[in-house]
Order: C-alpha cells, then structure tokens, then sequence
C-alpha cells in the first residue's frame, strides 16, 4: 500500500508497460527534453560519472558527483538523489533545479518498500493527469514538472535509494534516457555501497581503537635476540611505558635498559622459550619514562625465524601492577597476621614461664632473711623479670591479644595529662606543640595503651630529630573517611568508611627512605644502635585491638607524620538542640509542584523527602529507618499510578496516612481504600497547613 499523501506514486506505471513513445519521429518533430544522447556522448557521460563517483572521498561528493552526471547526461535541468534515513524513509541528499517547496511536499516517500528486491524503475509521464493530491498538484504545475521517472539505486539487490528524473514538457521522458539513467545508477549505487561500507569499517575500527585504548594493554611486533627492538606498537604503549611510540622504537636498547635488574635473566629466559617452543609468557617490572615502576604480562608468540637466526614475534603487553600491588598488599597482610600469631603465641608462652619465675623468686624473698645480702640480687632479678613482662606485654599487644581495660576516653584530656611528661622525654633542642581540637567526642579505649602510643610517638619524633634544633607537633582532630580516604592497609589494620578522632605527631627530624616504611611496623626491625624494634609494633596491635588505623608519611631529610585513628564512640558533633522533625513523602511527576509542595513543608517546620513516581516513593519508603508521617502524592502519574502506589505502600506500612492530590475533583471515596484525603490542585499554604494540621503535624 502506497502512502495516501502521494498517490502519483502509487499510480506510477512500470516502464515496460508504457506505451512506447515514436522512435520513427523525425527529431524535428519530437519534443526537446530526455532523449537520449549519441552513444559516443553516453559512454563518455557515464565516463565522466564513474570517474567522479570513484574519486569521491564522502557521501556528498557522491550525491554532486549523482547530479552532475545526469544534467550532463541528460538534457534536462532538474534531478534529484534520494536515500534512507534512520526513519525507514527515502529523504532528499541532493538536488539541482528544485525548490524548497517542492522537496518539503515530496520529501520522506519512496514507491518502494526498503525490503524490495530489485525493483523497476517507474515512469509517470503526465502526474498532472493523476487522481493527486491538489497541494502536491499545485508545487508541480509552480515547478513545470510535466513528467517524473523513479530511477532504483541498487546494489545486489538492495534498494540505497533513488535516483530522481524531471522533465520539463508533457510525455517528454524517452526510454533511452531512462535506461541511460539506469546505467548511471548503477555506478552511483555502487560508489554508496562501498562508501558505506567504509564508513561501517572505520566506525568499527574507531570504536576497536576505544576500546583498546581505556585497557592496560598494548601490542607489539618485534625482533630479537639481544637487544630485542620493536618494530610496531599500538598506540596504548605510550600510556603504559611513558615513552611515545617514537621514543619505544628509535632509542637504542631502551627496553633492555630499563628492564628491572632482577627480572632480566627471567625476560630473555623467555625469550629464548619463545624461540625454541613458540610461545612464552612471563611477568617483569619495567622503569617507565618518569622512572616509576611497572609490572608487565607479557605474551610472545613466535611468528618467523629468519635465515639470520633474527625471531620475529608478536605479543600482548599488559600492565599488572594493580593486580601485583593487590597480591602484594594480600601477602603483607597474611604475613603480618603469621606474625602476630607466632608473636602472641610466643608471649603467651613465655608469660607463663615468667610467672612461674616471679613466684619462685618471691617464695625465695619471703625464705630469706630481711637483711641477707642475697635480697639485693633478688631486687634486681625481680626487676629484670618485669622488664621482661613488659616486653611480653608488647608482643600481645602486637598480635591484638592484650588485655584491654576499655572506658570511654577523653582524647584532648590524655594529651593535656601527658604534656609535662612528654616535655621532659624530648631532646632539649625539640620544640613541643600541642594543638588540640576542641569538643572531639571520646573513644572507647584503654587508657594505659594510649600513653604507651602517644609517649613512643613523641620518643621517636625526639630521636628522628637526634642533637638539632626542631619542632614536634602533637594534635588532635575530628576525621570523616570514605573508603578511597583510609589509610593502606596494610601497614594500617582494615578501617571501615565512618567518623575517626585522631591523633598526630609530625616532627621536622630526619624522615624516613621510602623503602625502610613498609618494615617499620615489623616486630624488631629498628634503625636505632639500641633499639628493640617493638614500638611500632606493638603500636599496630594496640590499633588492631581498638580497631582503629595509622597512617605514615614522610619525606628524607622533611620529616615524618605519623596520625592514629580511633573509631568515635559518640557523634562527631552534638546534636542540634530541636525537636526532631516530622518527614513527609512528596510524591509527583512534576519537577515544579515537587519543588514547590516541599518548599511550602519544609516552612511549616516538616522535613520534605521527594519522589519523582511510584517506584521512587516505595523505594523512599522501604530505605528510610525512621518512617514517614506522611504522604502527599499525585493521583495521575506515568508508570504505576497513584492508586496502585497507594496500596504497595500499605503493604508496606498499613498505618502510614496518604494524602492524594489531583488537578481534577475527586471524593475521597474515589480515590481508592486506605486513603485519608484529598487535597485539590492548585492548593494555597493555607490549604497545605490544614490537610496537614487534620494529622497534627502542623
């Protein structure tokens, strides 16, 4: 069935089946218009068209190239090209002769379906003749259009589009020039099937390029043996080594050179598996142009071996060092966990022999005479014997088994009580600021172990100092985390996201190497002539046991920060001195009323929650723990209805009063069972304030 706003299209006549115009005519006597040209002219015409069509670098060079061709080819002066558009209809690309009117009337219309077959070009010879439409009747008498031919753009098979012909006197179109036309579309079709598909191959070799390029990978083509050279890359190399793709194949030995020492006789290990079997994968860290390191997976396959013995390969590079750190991360922590067990199972042990120890050694005091010279040695034996249980006490509170005397503590309160103390510890050239932060809430946390984390803390910031002029800076502060703002974990004991009080200590001492911070927190690693090397350690216990977390940083030779956090027992700021507000539901699908309606509730001293549909509002509903007091929700809404939100919320919560809104008129009772008002659009502060008053929340 043809379109009925041209129905010239659908009374167009198949060529073959049109009376056949008077060839015998004199040319005197034929009417000038599309006839067809001396065949030296028509072969040089479809010439000239082929050229151009085959020369066009995009689509509208085509459609010129199309029109070009056949004002040449034909004696006319109006032709026309049209294709499909995303809409399933053949739309004007391109044009000569034609006014804006008359493309705007027969624009979007085909006489073919777009799932033809082959089909033939139709012929209207006199469309003035035609049952048509009088708008479309009146362009073409305007336009002088006295004749049409539909001319398909085909290519094996498939209809692009077509080719339109329009003569400028009545029966004017002869058969000659449309198959003259026919063979000009042939050329322009082709020259579409194959820009469109080089347009589907760039589409898709652009959106490959996209695709390769957000992934850590990259890959190569290269030769070895030693030193292997790349002779291609694509272009994610730069991102992955730093270097541009010029750089990685002119510098000379750059990947042999900046291959990581230890991973070089494991790189051409694999080399040479590559050339003896084929294929070889093997992981290595690589310096990368800012001289950071980088793990690589890296897959060769061998792909020739050329007379001079020279292996070409092709491989997939992939950086790993996420992948690496995550293992990494996963091994320090297993490891320090190993620790920490043997550490307690070890102290545990061990304070059994010390208590024995001190029982034999206090019978022994209690034996011997009060003035026996042994008592002496016994005092200093017994002194040893708590240093002792000292260390025992550390290595528990290493592995997180101490004993904790838990209380509610006052973090500001601690350091004040601490600050004498900690003044006389520090060198004498050692500065000691005291910055607290006002109102912290408490911490619930053994206070005895607090002073043993703080004092370690200022001793070590006094000693990173050593005989020089230098400050110390103790403070505290209130802290909100998210996960991507805890500290890494490990050295640090896992955080959860949430509100932390803590506790820093930066020093303007001697820093540490960057290598020497990840071992600082392992039981008996020091860097001092005499140290034990527990402080720390037993530090990340007592934070593990209170489930709090430590962060570390420095710089050589700029000093170390070192900041502790507690989890907050308490909120981190008190809360407001009011009565807590009601919350109301504002349910409706326009962005104005929603706005406006929760403006008006939140005067009336409610909290408004909004919701754009049904969906939304059960889901408000279901999140929020605190409960609603009530809904004010529009009647008519796109998707699920009032009416039927209504009752998913009732399911939810039968008690919960609903308040429906609607421009119409409605009585209660139409609204549906369960509901508790109606409140009319448009609606007054006023009319807002009783509706809600009617449920004592105003």
């Amino acid at each position: 069935m043809m379109s009925p706003l041209h129905p010239w299209e659908q009374e167009t006549l198949l060529l073959n089946s049109e009376p056949a115009p008077n060839l015998d005519r004199p040319e005197s006597e034929t009417d000038p218009g599309l006839r067809a040209h001396k065949p030296y002219l028509q072969i040089k015409a479809i010439h000239r068209l082929a050229t151009a069509v085959n020369r066009a670098s995009t689509m509208d060079e085509i459609y010129a190239a199309a029109i070009d061709g056949l004002v040449t080819a034909l004696p006319i002066s109006r032709a026309a090209i049209l294709t499909w558009g995303e809409d399933d209809r053949m739309h004007f690309r391109a044009w000569q002769g034609l006014s804006d009117r008359y493309r705007q009337v027969a624009d979007g219309h085909s006489p073919w379906p777009r799932e033809a077959r082959d089909p033939e070009p139709l012929l209207m010879s006199d469309p003035l003749s035609e049952p048509l439409d009088e708008a479309l009747k009146a362009v073409l008498r305007t336009e002088g259009i006295y004749g049409l031919a539909f001319i398909p753009l085909l290519h094996q098979g498939s209809l692009l589009g077509k080719l339109m012909v329009y003569a400028d006197h009545p029966g004017a179109i002869h058969a000659d020039a449309i198959q003259l036309a026919e063979t000009l579309a042939d050329h322009v079709a082709f020259a579409l099937a194959r820009k469109q598909a080089e347009d589907r191959h760039r589409s898709t070799e652009r959106r490959l390029q996209r695709i390769l390029r957000s992934l850590p990978v990259a890959f190569y083509d290269a030769e070895f043996p030693h030193p292997v050279a790349a002779t291609w890359l694509s272009e994610n190399a730069e991102g992955i080594t730093g270097y541009t793709i010029q750089e990685l194949l002119t510098l000379p030995d750059l990947w042999d050179l900046r291959l990581h020492p230890e991973e070089r006789s494991r790189f051409y290990a694999a080399q040479e598996l590559t050339r003896s079997e084929g294929a070889a994968v093997v992981e290595y860290r690589w310096q990368k142009k800012d001289d950071t390191w980088v793990w690589f997976l890296d897959h060769m396959e061998r792909v020739e071996t050329q007379p001079d013995g020279t292996i070409r390969i092709v491989g997939v590079l992939t950086d790993i060092s996420e992948r690496r750190l995550r293992e990494d991360s996963e091994r320090e922590s297993q490891r320090l966990e190993g620790v920490g067990l043997l550490a307690g199972g070890i102290a545990h042990d061990f304070n059994n022999l010390l208590t024995a120890m001190m029982g034999n050694l206090n019978l022994a005091q209690m034996k011997l005479p009060h003035g026996s010279p042994v008592q002496a040695h016994l005092g200093n034996l017994e002194s040893i014997l708590e240093r002792a249980a000292d260390l025992t006490r550390q290595m528990l509170a290493y592995s997180g088994r101490g004993k904790l005397h838990v209380a509610p503590v006052d973090l500001n309160r601690t350091v004040q009580e601490m600050t004498e103390l900690l003044r006389v510890s520090i060198s004498k050239q050692a500065q000691l600021l005291v910055k607290p932060s006002p109102r912290l809430p408490a911490i619930l946390a053994d206070a005895t172990q607090i002073h043993q984390v703080v004092m370690n803390l200022i001793t070590n910031a006094s000693e990173a100092i050593g005989d020089r002029e230098g400050t110390i800076t103790l403070s505290t502060h209130l802290e909100r985390m998210t996960a991507d703002q805890l500290p890494p974990s490990p050295p640090s004991p896992p955080m959860a996201p949430g509100v932390y009080v803590a506790l820093e200590v930066g020093d303007t001492g001697s820093g540490i190497l960057p290598e020497v911070i990840p071992h600082i927190f392992d039981p008996f690693f020091t860097t001092k002539a005499t140290g034990r090397g527990l402080g720390m350690s037993a530090l990340l216990g007592i934070l593990r046991a209170h489930q709090g977390g430590v962060r570390v940083v420095s710089r050589p030779a700029s000093g170390t920060t070192v900041t502790i956090y507690f989890p907050t027992q308490v909120p981190s700021e008190p809360p407001v001195t009011t009565p807590e507000r009601a919350q109301v539901l504002v349910v409706d699908d326009e962005p104005m009323i929603l706005m406006n309606a929760a403006e008006l509730i939140a005067g009336l001293g409610l909290e408004a929650v909004t919701a754009r549909n049904g969906r939304e509002a059960l889901e408000q509903i279901q999140k929020n723990v605190n409960g609603f007091a009530l809904v004010l929700m529009d009647q008519i809404m796109p998707g699920v209805d009032g009416r039927t939100t209504a009752r998913l919320i009732h399911q939810l919560d039968p008690d919960l009063p609903i308040i429906m809104s609607s421009g119409f008129s409605l009585e209660t009772s139409e609204l549906g069972e369960g509901i508790a008002g109606f409140l009319p659009k448009p609606y007054s502060l006023a009319q807002l304030r009783r509706t809600l008053s009617q449920h004592g929340l105003a």
